[in-house]
């Protein structure tokens, strides 16, 4: 989504079309209730509007909150594909049924 929300602004930008790509960690909320494992850097509801209001205030091209999930990233970003895929792999991931 990072990538794809990259080439959209690039693309709509000629036409002034301002794009911010919303990066959120966990927040209080139905969909991360059903996240069954754990959830790093968790942020209230209120927490995560205000992020996405301040960035969306001055136009930034990607909003990441926390930032400590934007280090980790980041990161990621910098690892080779199989590495990343393998460390990946050994978080659990599940959806509880609705």
């Amino acid at each position: 989504m990072r990538a794809y929300g990259g080439s959209l602004r690039a693309a709509l930008a000629p036409r002034g079309i301002a794009l911010s790509v919303i990066l959120p960690g966990f927040f209080a909320s139905p969909m991360s209730q059903r996240f069954l494992g754990r959830k790093l850097f968790p942020l209230t509801l209120d927490t995560a509007v205000a992020h996405t209001r301040a960035g969306l205030d001055r136009q930034a091209r990607r909003i990441v909150f926390p930032r400590r999930l934007g280090l980790l990233l980041r990161a990621a970003d910098l690892l080779p594909a199989a590495l990343g895929d393998r460390i990946l792999r050994m978080v659990p991931f599940r959806i509880a049924p609705e």
